[in-house]
């Protein structure tokens, strides 16, 4: 059930991509004997069929596809096939790294930023947790600084200011909690 459900996620996410795929034209017999050369946007599907169900394999044969297109335009969707690819494989600080790169490429995306926030927490070193300290004052300042015109037409005046405060306040939550394992990390001995 869940390597299914693993699978529709990948579809959807990867779907856009493939639709883009133009059809190959058929070549006459004459033309056939020598190898053509797959298109990014084709070799990126291929690249997703040959890892099947395996979600190790999917992980690998996309790295391999990066670092052959480091500049694809397909990168976001990429990454977070990868970052939902490794969150099944349990590999949260290498999940942590795909999130944080759509990041980087997508800094209005505050659903990813939180995602990384909470990845980057889970890993617990100093250095994640900076950076997702980083992330959380981000996403704080887009809460604070985000206007009336953002809201759905069916939300009141009224209940924006609350959701507002609300998500304001767990950030804050957020953000003390994060400062608070910087300051209890700095306080333990280290081990030699």
């Amino acid at each position: 059930m869940c390597s299914s459900r693993a699978a529709a996620l990948l579809l959807l996410l990867v779907s856009p991509l493939l639709a883009q795929t133009p059809p190959i034209p058929k070549k006459s017999a004459s033309t056939q004997s020598t190898p053509k050369q797959l298109s990014p946007s084709d070799e990126l599907q291929q690249t997703i069929e040959a890892a099947g169900n395996d979600r190790a394999a999917l992980v690998r044969n996309l790295e391999n596809y990066l670092q052959k297109y480091p500049q694809a335009p397909e990168r976001p969707q990429i990454f977070r096939a990868l970052v939902e690819a490794c969150l099944q494989l349990r590999d949260t600080p290498k999940a942590a790294s795909y999130a944080e790169r759509i990041v980087s490429l997508t800094p209005e995306d505050m659903s990813i930023t939180l995602l990384a926030i909470q990845l980057l927490e889970k890993t617990g070193d100093d250095a994640a947790l900076h950076r997702a300290l980083n992330y959380s004052t981000r996403v704080i300042e887009y809460v604070r600084t985000s206007s009336d015109s953002e809201k759905s037409l069916r939300v009141s005046p009224e209940e924006w200011a609350t959701e507002k405060k609300r998500d304001e306040s767990s950030l804050l939550l957020l953000r003390a909690r994060l400062k608070s394992k910087l300051h209890d990390s700095r306080r333990r001995p280290q081990r030699r």
